[in-house]
């Protein structure tokens, strides 16, 4: 049996592996050995090598789907139907968990995957070999043969990702990424109001042990080349002591690599700090949100501007970069919050700074505060990417105006970037630079990737950033 795996993100900003998809293939891989997987990045992949794909055969289809990108996996949905109807196309990821069953009022998908998707997967491959139904699989979304749609009981949670097979990395060319993305924890425990992890994982935080991750950075060190490393997490540091037994790993193990990842201000010491400075971390992202306290509160963000702003400084005392990520428009945004965050932004310490349009998600709680207390300016999800000015709705205390002239003024200092200028160009650099980490011993290497990127950042302070 040939099943396929589709990435379909061409023209996103950076070449970047699905870590995801990788699982799911591992997964299914290590419980059905005799299936022949296949996988297609369409970020990477020429004309060639995605014909190669349609034509392979495939009796099911297996496409990630994040909202930003639904359009072509409904292109891509479409084109395999197109070669050959009986192929069944299964649509996973947080956005088909977002929307579950209405994902099937597009004709060309058949199946729905809800949540993790390692298990509910290789459970439809083992259904599809023995010719049976798929009714009653926990975790899916289905069409009947009579056009019905049939939604299987839950799925219960992965409780160990220790236990998972590490992810099929050989699948992939893995050469033409500039980056090592890994995952160490799946989920997140906090329940901000804007965001849709709890769609997916459902304020669960799974943890992975220092040692398999650590494992897993060296096996891709060995087999696939000497890169820098990002921590595909919602936060890194949720407990501060497994991360400082990564980090305790990296040093003692002399791994030499450099790695940069999401994490809480609020929850950093100096003693961590230095020890993940030691391990090799050169920059952190913070998502800050707000300046303003009263607004980080409707967030439900659990920490404060002051808690913060101490973590920047932490991290800025032991020579690690710091990512400052903001939002316009969130619940109780007012035009002066707005500019005390702007202000916050122009006077921090932070090393980069990012402003984005807040996006809403069906399921959490500012989607249904949008709907009983402003008003949508759009209403289909997948096309929220392309809206210009990404203004998505209004509300009385914060109008549309006012959020335009808000993109105006993040923009006018740099801090707004909604196009790919600045992504495509650092992706050049990492992959520029991918090349001397290979060439010259770790230590050199990891000196001129920081080299290379101070030289970046200072060119692009004068052109497509200035902060």
């Amino acid at each position: 049996m040939n099943v396929g795996l589709v990435y379909p993100n061409e023209g996103r900003k950076e070449k970047a592996l699905h870590v995801g998809l990788a699982s799911v293939a591992a997964f299914a891989r290590r419980t059905h050995p005799d299936v022949r997987i296949t996988v297609l990045d369409t970020r990477i992949a020429g004309p060639k090598r995605v014909e190669r794909f349609l034509s392979a055969g495939h009796r099911l289809v297996g496409i990630t789907a994040m909202a930003g990108i639904f359009k072509q996996v409904l292109s891509v949905a479409r084109r395999i139907k197109e070669r050959d109807p009986s192929t069944v196309v299964c649509v996973g990821g947080p956005y088909a968990t977002t929307l579950g069953r209405d994902m099937l009022e597009h004709e060309d998908i058949d199946i729905v995957v809800l949540g993790e998707g390692e298990e509910t997967f290789s459970e439809v491959i083992g259904r599809m070999k023995q010719g049976a139904d798929l009714r009653g699989v926990a975790g899916l979304v289905h069409r009947g043969p009579d056009g019905t749609i049939i939604e299987g009981p839950a799925r219960s949670p992965i409780r160990s990702i220790d236990d998972l097979p590490m992810p099929a990395y050989d699948l992939f060319d893995m050469d033409a990424y500039p980056v090592h993305r890994i995952v160490t924890s799946r989920g997140c425990p906090y329940k901000c109001t804007f965001c849709s992890s709890a769609v997916v994982w459902e304020h669960r935080w799974k943890k992975r042990s220092p040692e398999s991750l650590v494992d897993e950075m060296e096996y891709l060190v060995k087999e696939h080349g000497r890169k820098t490393f990002f921590f595909n997490d919602d936060s890194f540091n949720m407990s501060m002591d497994r991360a400082e037994q990564i980090c305790d790993q990296l040093i003692a193990r002399k791994l030499n690599v450099l790695w940069s990842t999401p994490l809480r201000a609020d929850r950093i010491t100096d003693a961590l700090a230095a020890k993940m400075k030691q391990a090799g971390c050169y920059n952190v992202g913070i998502g800050i949100e707000s300046a303003n306290n009263a607004l980080l509160a409707r967030m439900k963000k659990d920490t404060t501007i002051e808690q913060i702003t101490q973590g920047i400084r932490t991290f800025r005392r032991h020579g690690i970069e710091v990512l400052g990520q903001f939002l316009i428009g969130n619940i109780g945004e007012t035009w002066q919050t707005f500019r005390e965050t702007l202000d916050y932004a122009l006077s921090s310490e932070l090393d980069f700074v990012l402003f984005y349009s807040v996006v809403p998600y069906r399921g959490t709680e500012q989607w249904d505060h949008i709907r009983a207390n402003g008003r949508f300016l759009h209403h289909v999800m997948h096309e929220f990417q392309d809206v210009e000015p990404r203004i998505l709705f209004e509300t009385p205390e914060f109008t549309h105006a006012e959020r335009l002239e808000a993109i105006r003024l993040t923009k006018a200092h740099g801090f707004y970037v909604d196009d790919n200028r600045m992504s495509l160009v650092f992706d050049y650099g990492r992959s520029m630079a991918k090349h001397f980490q290979r060439a010259l011993p770790p230590k050199a290497g990891n000196a001129l990737y920081l080299a290379m990127k101070r030289v970046y950042r200072e060119h692009l302070r004068n052109t497509l950033i200035k902060h």
